[in-house]
This record gives structure tokens, sequence and C-alpha cells, in this order.
């Protein structure tokens, strides 16, 4: 046990950068918090399987090396990875991740993702929404097609919308799925798959509540408003209670092995090994990177419009935290005064998650967001209202999502440059 105390101790120190980020996105608004549920649940779990836990020096040597290969890597990663590799080789520290890997699961889904997983799966889940909708509608004998992620039927277009996307309700099925297994101490093998059958249930899920938000959206029924949000409550409960039956259908709880004896000889190499590794990995945010893995393009800034939408332009100096977002921004951010009102313009070179809505920043100040329509939303607080329209474009299309944008950009579906544009109107 004192062992395996330092073993863990040395992997805590060694990756305190991405508790400390942990705490800062869970506390600052710009992600939801579900985390936090799954964070009690995981600790939780982790006390009541706790004789699972034990130390060997094969898990030394594989966690040494894994702290070894992460420490080259670290400079490149995005935190969300970061983290996610943390969690990865406290599993395998544990030396309970093939009898109950569904404790780690809890704790990876735990990780403030939400926000990141909007901007990378978000126009993917509402693609393959509208497909899905397509496909059934046609099936029951409606003329409907389908442009992106739009639905068209007798000249009527039906959005698949940012929160039709399924994102939280991908999360929070996930969840609960692991949380189940966990709870059952499924093994492996059986917890994989059944997170794999997890995540396509919920996929199709999300494949009706959109064929249903179709049927009312459309006119085809004449239903009343709350059901928009009705229709999908009513879709996650049923998947629920569907999966508690599976659950519970299952032969009992899988089988547990106690776990191996610690060898009887503690050669002091492994532990030691691990020592040096971890005091490596915790010193890396100190080294000095320069380039911070960011490489610039070359391509030429072609200088701020004079107009904008057919109204001259005011540049206004940048805010700090502005020009210290705009330093490893791959290519160049600028404000402007309208009138009354604001514009924030991006010139992008490739594509980056630093280009985000700014609903994001929005809901971490303390606003509250409604989405109209896609790329524009009301947002407000004590003191203000504000409406935002955003758009990124190039000389052939227009983008409203930065979703979106960012998956027709990476797979070479549209060149860059690009300008990204957001309009702050005051109410």
């Amino acid at each position: 046990m004192k062992r395996l105390l330092i073993f863990f101790g040395c992997l805590l120190v060694a990756f305190w950068p991405v508790w400390i980020w942990y705490g800062e996105r869970t506390t600052d608004g710009s992600d939801e918090p579900y985390g936090i549920l799954a964070l009690v649940a995981g600790f939780w779990l982790v006390w009541r399987d706790r004789s699972l836990l034990h130390f060997s020096d094969r898990n030394c040597f594989v966690v040494g090396g894994l702290l070894v290969g992460y420490a080259a890597a670290a400079p490149f990663l995005p935190d969300l990875v970061s983290a996610i590799v943390a969690v990865g080789i406290l599993a395998l520290a544990s030396g309970s991740w093939r009898k109950n890997p569904g404790i780690w699961i809890v704790f990876a889904l735990s990780l403030p993702m939400i926000a990141s997983l909007q901007f990378y799966l978000g126009y993917p889940l509402r693609w393959i929404a509208a497909s899905g909708a397509e496909v059934i509608l046609q099936t029951a004998g409606m003329e409907v097609g389908r442009s992106g992620t739009n639905l068209l039927w007798k000249g009527n277009t039906v959005g698949v919308d940012p929160p039709c996307s399924g994102v939280e309700m991908l999360w929070t099925g996930l969840f609960l799925v692991a949380f189940f297994s966990a709870y059952r101490k499924y093994q492996i093998g059986r917890c994989s798959l059944i997170m794999a059958a997890g995540a396509v249930a919920i996929v199709v899920a999300n494949c009706l509540r959109v064929t249903l938000l179709f049927v009312k959206e459309s006119g085809l029924l004449n239903l009343p408003e709350w059901t928009h949000d009705g229709i999908g409550i009513l879709l996650f409960v049923a998947l629920v209670l569907l999966a508690e039956k599976c659950f519970s259908a299952q032969s009992g709880r899988a089988t547990t092995t106690a776990p191996r004896e610690s060898p009887t000889s503690p050669p002091g190499l492994p532990l030691s090994f691990v020592i040096v590794a971890a005091l490596g990995v915790a010193v890396l945010p100190f080294v000095p990177n320069s380039e911070a893995g960011v490489k610039m393009e070359h391509t030429p800034f072609p200088g701020w419009p004079e107009r904008w939408e057919g109204k001259y332009l005011e540049q206004l100096p940048l805010s700090e935290a502005e020009a210290s977002f705009a330093e490893n921004f791959p290519g160049k951010i600028g404000v402007f005064s309208n009138g009354p009102d604001k514009i924030i313009l991006r010139w992008v070179t490739r594509p980056t998650r630093k280009l985000h809505s700014s609903a994001d920043c929005l809901r971490a100040s303390g606003y509250t967001i409604e989405e109209e329509r896609a790329g524009a939303f009301v947002a407000w607080n004590e003191d203000a209202v504000y409406r935002i329209e955003e758009k990124i474009s190039n000389e052939l299309r227009d983008w409203s999502g930065v979703s979106q944008w960012f998956w027709s950009a990476s797979l070479s579906q549209a060149e860059g440059p690009w300008w990204a544009s957001t309009m702050i109107r005051v109410y």
C-alpha cells in the first residue's frame, strides 16, 4: 500500500498542470458543469472498488515509459487531449483498467469537454441526424430532400441547428452507460461492447428526435411550443429505461478476480524510474518554448477592409486579453466600431480551434445565451442585451457555424484564407 501511494502521488504531481486546467475550465463558465457529477461518481466507484487497486513492477515500467512519451508530446497536445492521456495513464497505473474500465471512462467523461465536442462533433452529428431523418421520412413516403443539415419539403426548409446536434445527449448517455458498466463491474471486453452499442443507440435516438421535430416544425402537426424540448426529453428517458432493462437482463455481475499479489522482493528500480520520469513531466511547463508548437502560415495579409457590409469601419485598439489571444492566432484579429455596434474581424489562414463561437466567451463571462438560428443568438446579463451575428466566408461561400467551417476547411473542401466576422449589436 505504501508503494502504491507513492506511485499515485508521483503521477498526481506529474500532471499538476492538468488539474489546474481542469479547475479553471470547470469554474470559468465556458463549459457545461456536468463533469462534476461524473467526477463525484468516479471517486465513489474508486472507493467502493479500492480492493482492485494494486501495485506491480510491470505497471511501473509501462507507466514510466508512457511518462517519457508524454513528456515528449505534451508541448504539442491540446489541453483536453493531455487530460485524457493523464486519465489513461492513471488507469493503467491503478491495475484495475481491465477488471473495471468503466470507472476510468467515468473519470474521462468528467473532463470539461462539452464545448470541444460541440466544436468538433457538432456539425458531423447534425449531418448524421439530418441524413437519418431524411431516410426515415422517405421510408414513410414523404418526398423529403436534404441540403447539408437542412431538410427540404414542399418549399419549406427545416434546419438542424447546433442545439439539435445531440452532443449533450451523447455525453449524458455515455456517462450513464459507463456508470452502469462500472457499477456492475463489467470487464474490458463487455464494457467496450456496451459503450459502442450505447453510442450508436444515442445517435439513432437523435435521428428519431430530429424526425419528430421535422413533423412539428414543417407544420405537418400543430403541436404546442413546449413539445420542441419535450420530444427530446421523452426520447432520452425512453433510451435510459431501455438501457436499464438491457443491463438488468445481463446474467448478474461480471465475475472479478482477486488482485495479484505484489512481488515479495520489491526491487527499487521500477518505482525509482517512475519517480524520475514524473519529476521530469512536472517541470516540463517551466521549460521555455517560444514556438509553442504553432506554425504560422506565410500567406500575405491583404489589410483590413475600410467598409464591412456597406458600412465604414473605425479600428479600435485590442484589449490586453485580445492581444494575448492574437499572439498565436493563425492570422490576424481586429476590433472595429460601426456606430453603436462593434465588429470583430479575424483573418484566418488555416483550420484552428482558436476560431470558436463567441457564445463560449460570453457564457464564460456570465451571459445567458439564447440561440435564434445558426450563426445568430441573443446574449444578456443584468446590465446589457446583445444580438450577435457570426459568419465565416471565403470568395466562394459562407458558413454560419464554426464546426461546419472547420470540417470543410480540414477536409480541403474549402480553400483559405477566410474572413470571420462577429457583429455585436446593442439592444
